[in-house]
């Protein structure tokens, strides 16, 4: 059986750090946009800057009322501004469709060739991925709503 010494011995840690080891432990900076990335100090850890907010890190930790004295007037404007914006995308309706660029060009391309008539345009040589009838004319009414 080894000493006390030679025990202790195999338990350090012989070595130097590397650079990625120094990396892992680094403080990662967290970035935020909007009025959350306005507000938050870096000099405080994210569950404070979340409580100083108003807002919860953990939802299943019930914070006081938005309306409540605890909130400091300050900081309750980032509170008002995702309630805001959240109001706006809610009366907004559904965002749109998003159409890749060689989706737009593609069903230009059709259009301009053979008007409304879908059945041609499924059977037309630069349909590389063979869509329907029925595909390219969901793909046209949404091209059509999107530009006009």
């Amino acid at each position: 059986m080894a000493s006390v010494r030679a025990r202790k011995a195999r338990k350090r840690v012989k070595g130097r750090t590397t650079k990625a080891a120094v990396k892992k432990k680094r403080k990662q900076k967290i970035k935020f946009q909007g009025p959350i990335g306005d507000a938050y100090d870096s000099k405080k850890t994210l569950r404070q800057n979340y409580k100083a907010m108003g807002l919860a890190l953990d939802p299943n930790k019930q914070l006081p009322a938005a309306g409540s004295s605890d909130l400091s007037a300050s900081k309750r404007w980032v509170v008002q501004a995702l309630e805001r914006d959240a109001a706006e995308a809610a009366a907004g309706g559904p965002t749109p469709r998003h159409i890749a660029p060689g989706e737009v060009t593609f069903v230009t391309n059709l259009i301009s060739k053979y008007g409304e008539d879908y059945e041609a345009m499924a059977r037309d040589e630069t349909n590389l991925y063979q869509h329907t009838p029925n595909q390219i004319r969901r793909k046209c009414k949404a091209y059509l709503k999107r530009t006009t």
